[in-house]
């Protein structure tokens, strides 16, 4: 189940027209929707992303939307740093990919990836019980609430029910000035 609910997109377009990114990562590209909505508002943004199914890099053709598609393990925060060397980012997208990862992985990756962005969205669903047969990445394994980012969230939004979605707007580390200058 490589896609996710729509119900906070409207944050993250805002978010892309507002950031106006020239670098973009997206963590666990799925089918590449948050890719696809960054090429229509930000044209000029050169896209990359991690996923960790090969067969949905091909599938869903993730090298047509993306200048570099990884395809390494979230959880593993050497082989990603392995992977992006050293690059840094305007925007890093987590898009429904925390609750697949273990929750101390998880954390470690958004502590990583402060370090490499000025700005962080995240997004996950609360109350979805998720097994796919064959994927063990797919499985839903961790649950996430605000307060697992701490002083790192700057802005917070959810959906109402039972069933819902999260996000985080973050900011990162990176010296906003110095990256709008290379």
């Amino acid at each position: 189940m490589p896609g996710s609910r729509g119900d906070l997109d409207h944050i993250f377009t805002g978010l892309l027209t507002a950031a106006k990114p020239t670098k973009l990562l997206d963590c666990g590209a799925g089918r590449g929707k948050y890719g696809m909505l960054a090429r229509d508002l930000v044209p000029d943004c050169s896209r990359f992303a991690i996923e960790v199914d090969r067969e949905y890099i091909c599938q869903y053709g993730l090298g047509n939307l993306y200048r570099t598609v990884w395809a390494v393990d979230l959880a593993d925060v050497r082989a990603v740093q392995a992977a992006l060397g050293g690059r840094e980012f305007d925007l890093v997208v987590m898009g429904d990919v925390l609750e697949h990862l273990p929750k101390s992985a998880g954390v470690d990756l958004i502590h990583f990836m402060a370090y490499r962005c000025k700005w962080l969205f995240a997004v996950w669903p609360i109350g979805w019980v998720q097994r796919v047969d064959g994927k063990p990445f797919e499985e839903h394994i961790s649950a996430w609430g605000f307060q697992d980012f701490g002083a790192f969230a700057t802005q917070t939004f959810s959906t109402r029910g039972k069933r819902r979605q999260l996000a985080v707007i973050m900011e990162g580390m990176l010296d906003h000035e110095r990256l709008a200058a290379r």
